[in-house]
């Protein structure tokens, strides 16, 4: 594409009336989608906090959970499962081990919150 109408798109992108139409457009969608989003979520972080609960995981660490399970689910979200879903998850539980997280833990929260398989 011309570097000169990519700008020319840009541009009108950043106009407020255009922006504004798209808002009041689109809206309903986009505050339909974080009613979605932010139910899913909620239920995610009490999931995992019922785990560490089971694991008497200290206070401190529990931030580092949930920033695991929000990986986690971000994964789920794009890739829906399969093979990598299973292998991108055992990276991530390597990631979170090499901060600090309990391996058991990083597993139950994987296997009991998300449902996702060892990988083979």
């Amino acid at each position: 594409m011309d570097p000169e109408k990519m700008a020319q798109n840009f541009a009108l992108k950043l106009v407020p009336a255009n922006v504004g139409a798209f808002i009041t457009a689109n809206k309903a969608a986009m505050v339909a989608a974080y009613d979605n989003f932010s139910v899913s979520a909620a239920a995610m972080i009490s999931a995992i906090k019922g785990v560490l609960a089971q694991h008497d995981v200290a206070v401190t660490k529990v931030g580092s959970y949930i920033a695991f399970g929000s990986e986690v689910a971000k994964l789920v979200r794009k890739y829906t499962g399969g093979k990598i879903v299973n292998s991108e998850t055992a990276l991530l539980v390597a990631k979170w081990q090499a901060r600090g997280c309990a391996n058991a833990v990083l597993v139950d929260i994987r296997n009991n919150v998300f449902t996702i398989p060892a990988p083979s």
